[in-house]
């Protein structure tokens, strides 16, 4: 046994660990546990302890030469009131047997079967307790209470009926109903209809306030008491109007045609539905009219009614309403006489608590499925949260998730960075990739075009368009198509690391200088026939104002002339405007796009571009593709 020296609530609020270890008969060793620096200390039993939380005393309850304690170790443990009855509470579960049945099952967890048991039945043994104080207490508490009200009832009653028998005498008023009870119910009803329709008058005016003074971009509330079918009907076709033209401006302007046309519905709508509200308005200020006229005419009766019969009815009033507590507290004072005194327990234990032969927990079949299915799911997490934060492109299938935009082909990843440009009997995959391409222009082009003109773009610096403007060429010219390539990126030019050439003068030249000719700036290539090279020429401090000039249209329509094919190598679209000023000049756009390169979030700038058709016949070529990461098979011949 231990005693406290100090208060319950401190020992309730302690948590502590100590062992015990009985030396002899008369003494014992104490140490405390999770304590650093504490050493074990020799007392004898009744002897003061000092402990970190306070003073004790430890006395034997049995012989401890008959227990054969001598020599062993007891631990105590004192826990946190609170912390103890939360872990019970974690282990406790309380249901019914079955659906809608008064009988409940109690589960209680616990690792010591002796301690669940006792817990359980303890539980119902307090709960039922508890209950029993609880009812006797509420009997006593609602009797005293009852039998004071009797007193001052019973009092206020005798002075109510004196009062009314004696107006009764004096006027010589009789029972029978008149007049005047009949006006009074009628009121109490127009009243109540009186507010129903002030209500839907002011909830009227609010819409129409809102609709007059908000914006053009705002939705009109509905279902807010408005029971007019006309102008529901046209709020769901103006909301409706609305949430359709917030989704085209999201991709679009005020100017687009489709915004106009939904403008001008729009405020036809708001219109009607301003006169809708009007005529409903007018038409609930002649009915609440209505209902105050007759209002004042039955409080013209009331107030005719003669004066002794209305004080007589006030005090009948009264009469009926304390002869009614009267009667309800002579029943509840029977009622609570006979159950005071009568307390029965809240709950009747039909099985005691007892345990069970095997464990509920930890189980090892839910164990074993628990496992694998973390296995399972600890890859699939990394895996999707490492293609969630990855926002590179790295094959067809996420340009394909995000826009609907032709793809012409792909073209495998170069393993070298040095310049790479196709021949003849090349039978790489890069080669065939082209090769492809090629054909695939038929799809897009038409055959009877003369000079066809292709421009190839990206949306940034390093995606490979000049290597692509170079290498389709080439492949244009192996297939004896007459081929010119122009270099008309004019900030950052690159054709001539791909092709060998040497020009001293090109297109900047030609747009500066009105004197040099067309076919002043082309070179033959010494190697591929069929291959004619117009380079970008020397830098200009002005490309953008260059690239309007007319010798633009004139350079484009000698060049249709001469050739079956024009590729035409032109700036990324995210730095400059330069593109989008030459872009009337093409009969097809390819749009290259890098794989493990660009970002994700240019995809929508792309599918703008599509969308607003502000790009002839664009279609999109994936470059750079790892054939050995991605799906699919690659290129390859013996």
């Amino acid at each position: 046994k231990i005693n406290f020296f100090i208060s319950d609530s401190a020992v309730y609020n302690t948590n502590a660990q100590f062992i015990i270890h009985v030396n002899s008969t008369n003494q014992f060793a104490y140490k405390p546990l999770n304590l650093p620096g504490s050493s074990e200390k020799k007392y004898d039993f009744g002897e003061r302890v000092t402990t970190n939380f306070g003073d004790i005393v430890i006395t034997p309850l049995v012989d401890l030469k008959e227990s054969n304690l001598v020599g062993q170790n007891v631990l105590v443990s004192i826990a946190n009131v609170t912390d103890l009855t939360n872990g019970y509470l974690k282990g406790l579960t309380i249901e019914p047997v079955a659906e809608m049945s008064s009988v409940l099952k109690l589960t209680a967890v616990d690792g010591v079967k002796r301690k669940a048991e006792d817990f359980l039945n303890e539980l119902i043994n307090q709960y039922n307790r508890r209950a029993i104080a609880l009812k006797e207490d509420l009997s006593k508490s609602t009797s005293d209470f009852v039998e004071k009200r009797l007193e001052i009832i019973s009092e206020e009653l005798s002075d109510v009926d004196l009062t009314a028998e004696s107006i009764k005498t004096r006027y010589k008023i009789s029972d029978s109903g008149s007049e005047t009870s009949l006006n009074m119910q009628s009121g109490q009803e127009l009243e109540h209809q009186i507010v129903e329709a002030n209500t839907r008058l002011e909830t009227i005016g609010a819409i129409k306030d809102f609709v007059s003074t908000k914006n053009d971009n705002e939705l009109i509330p509905i279902n807010v008491g408005i029971d007019n079918g006309s102008v529901a009907s046209l709020t769901q076709q103006y909301n409706e109007l609305m949430m359709q033209k917030k989704r085209i401006l999201e991709n679009s302007t005020e100017k687009n045609p489709i915004v106009v046309n939904l403008d001008q519905a729009l405020k036809n709508l708001k219109t009607n539905i301003s006169q809708g509200l009007n005529n409903l308005e007018n038409a609930q200020k002649i009915s609440l009219d209505a209902l105050n006229q007759q209002d004042a005419r039955i409080n013209s009766r009331l107030y005719s009614a003669p004066r002794q019969e209305r004080q007589y009815r006030d005090i009948q009033r009264q009469q009926q309403i304390k002869e009614s507590l009267y009667l309800y507290l002579l029943q509840k004072r029977e009622e609570t006489a006979m159950t005071l005194g009568v307390a029965d327990p809240n709950a009747t234990v039909i099985d005691a608590a007892q345990s069970l032969e095997d464990a509920v927990a930890p189980k090892k079949t839910i164990t074993y499925l628990g496992a694998i299915f973390l296995g399972l799911l600890i890859p699939f997490i990394i895996i999707y949260l490492k293609d969630m934060f990855d926002t590179k492109i790295y094959r067809r299938e996420d340009i394909e998730k995000m826009m609907n935009i032709p793809i012409l082909g792909d073209i495998p990843k170069q393993e070298d960075k040095e310049a790479y440009l196709i021949s003849k009997n090349d039978h790489s995959s890069i080669a065939e990739a082209f090769r492809i391409l090629r054909t695939n222009l038929n799809f897009i082009l038409d055959p009877n075009l003369k000079g066809k003109t292709i421009f190839i773009t990206s949306s940034i610096a390093g995606e490979g368009k000049s290597m692509v403007a170079s290498n389709l060429a080439t492949a244009l010219a192996h297939a004896d198509k007459n081929t010119l390539l122009i270099g008309f990126d004019i900030r950052a030019p690159k054709l001539k690391s791909y092709l060998g050439v040497r020009g001293d003068i090109g297109v900047t030249n030609y747009l500066i200088n009105s004197a040099i000719k067309f076919e002043e700036i082309v070179v033959s290539h010494k190697e591929i026939n069929n291959l004619d090279i117009i380079s970008s020429g020397d830098l200009a401090p002005n490309p953008s104002e260059l690239l309007m000039s007319p010798r633009v249209k004139q350079l484009f329509e000698t060049a249709k002339e001469s050739y079956d094919f024009i590729i035409v190598d032109t700036a990324a679209f995210s730095m400059v405007t330069d593109t989008l000023l030459l872009s009337k000049f093409a009969d097809a756009f390819i749009y290259v796009v890098r794989a493990n390169y660009l970002d994700k979030r240019f995809l929508g700038y792309i599918k703008t571009l599509y969308s607003e058709k502000r790009l002839p016949n664009l279609s999109l070529l994936l470059n750079g593709v790892d054939h050995k990461k991605s799906y699919g098979y690659g290129y390859g011949y013996g």
